[in-house]
């Protein structure tokens, strides 16, 4: 049988048809399982369950590319890692607060929980610095008070002596060499003595560290017992507070911790100078020990300091010296 032109035709058109509908229906299909994968990933996001979401996200991504759902994914991840740093900081430090709260961007759908945490973390920060202020005003007061007294002491035992017809106390400046030195040392004449032989050391041989510590300590006080010794940087004048022991070591020794504590002083005024306040840790604790330590070296070092001192220096960080209390000092 004899097919003619027009069959021919025909059948063509039905088989193109047949493809067309073929490719509708695929197409629908695919379109259908997008928009089924990207329903329930809205449904998570909204949710603020960011990790499922980001998967349902990438299903319908296989069905059907598209830009949105490409933007899905991202902010998915952004939001997630959003989440997990708001929850760090509601259980965190007031500092880790401001300090990680500060990179989440404005369209994170919880931003009004962001703003509402830095608003708490800094009136935690605004109770701390009055407290720390609070803190450093009753220091001033309570030296300026001692201040007052150790001087109305010192004048009554030089009108005392003046009726006896001796000579005052040696508690006012001493000169070095030639050159006048702002410096009040209050202690007996082996204190005075050890002290003045000590930064004559420091002027003849190490005249920088000799600058640094008149820059930052300006009273030296000697105990015989040893308890309290250490930096009162935050005392008007500075003072560096040191037990007889000491005193009797070597003269480089001595120099040495002079020093060292003049470091915690300097410490202590870059801390207020640039914050407004002084937390322990910029002047105090291990990691200024360390530096401090390091300070006393290079300064031993320059003045003749035996190598056993030098040694002992990287042997006594060892022992945690500092967390010793003050009052139970020997040194």
């Amino acid at each position: 049988m004899e097919i003619t032109n027009k069959a021919w035709q025909k059948i063509i058109l039905n088989i193109s048809a047949g493809v067309f509908l073929a490719g509708l229906l695929a197409t629908g299909t695919t379109f259908a399982g997008a928009a089924y994968f990207e329903r329930l990933a809205n449904e998570k996001f909204n949710r603020g369950d960011y990790g499922p979401a980001k998967e349902l996200y990438q299903k319908s991504t296989k069905f059907w590319p598209s830009q949105k759902v490409a933007a899905k994914i991202k902010d998915s991840d952004r939001f997630r890692s959003y989440s997990e740093t708001l929850l760090a900081a509601q259980n965190g430090s007031w500092e880790f607060c401001l300090q990680s709260l500060s990179e989440i961007e404005a369209d994170y759908p919880k931003y009004n929980e962001v703003l509402a945490k830095v608003k708490s973390c800094n009136e935690e920060l605004e109770k701390v610095m009055a407290t720390q202020k609070a803190a450093e005003e009753e220091a001033l007061r309570l030296a300026a008070e001692k201040a007052a007294a150790e001087q109305a002491a010192v004048e009554k035992a030089r009108q005392s002596a003046a009726a006896a017809g001796k000579n005052p106390p040696k508690t006012a400046t001493k000169t070095y060499d030639t050159t006048p030195v702002d410096m009040l040392v209050d202690g007996n004449e082996e204190c005075q003595q050890g002290v003045y032989k000590a930064l004559n050391l420091l002027k003849s041989k190490d005249l920088e560290h000799f600058d640094f510590v008149l820059k930052y300590i300006k009273k030296i006080t000697c105990t015989e017992s040893g308890a309290g010794t250490g930096m009162y940087a935050f005392e008007n004048p500075p003072r560096y507070q040191i037990g007889m022991t000491t005193v009797r070591q070597s003269v480089e020794w001595f120099a040495g911790t002079i020093v060292h504590d003049a470091n915690h002083a300097k410490l202590y005024q870059d801390a207020l100078t640039s914050l407004g306040y002084v937390p322990n840790e910029a002047w105090t604790g291990a990691q200024a020990e360390l530096k401090c330590l390091e300070i006393q070296k290079t300064a031993l070092t320059r003045i003749g300091g035996t190598k056993e001192d030098i040694a002992w220096l990287d042997e006594v960080y060892k022992t945690k010296y500092w967390e010793i209390p003050a009052d139970q000092r020997n040194w």
